[in-house]
């Protein structure tokens, strides 16, 4: 099993272990854009990485990222372990784009 490698499952949400190294090579013809927002010219966007991002780190994997690209804020990278953390994750990165702080939600 290539234990780094993940693709997400039939409800297109959960990661789960990709099988041989076929199904890895799949993971780069599928569409893994979890949200994608632009803010005048700023992009804001999160995706499913499908190669764990833990590092070597104990836990779950690591499987989602948000990226900012321009503006003030960019270069801002989170990564998460789950669909709904990147969703909220996605959010959070529009507010900060927007200005906003958690004072202001």
């Amino acid at each position: 099993m290539f234990t780094d490698y993940y693709k997400l499952g039939k409800d297109g949400k959960t990661p789960e272990p990709v099988k041989n190294l076929q199904e890895a090579g799949n993971l780069w013809k599928k569409d893994r854009t979890v949200r994608k927002d632009n803010i005048g010219e700023i992009f804001i966007s999160t995706v499913f990485l499908g190669i764990d991002h833990s590092f070597l780190e104990e836990g779950p994997p690591v499987l989602f990222e948000t990226m900012i690209f321009g503006g003030d804020h960019d270069g801002y990278q989170a990564r998460y372990t789950n669909w709904d953390d990147a969703v909220e994750g996605h959010g959070i990165a529009m507010d900060l784009v927007k200005g906003l702080t958690i004072e202001d939600l």
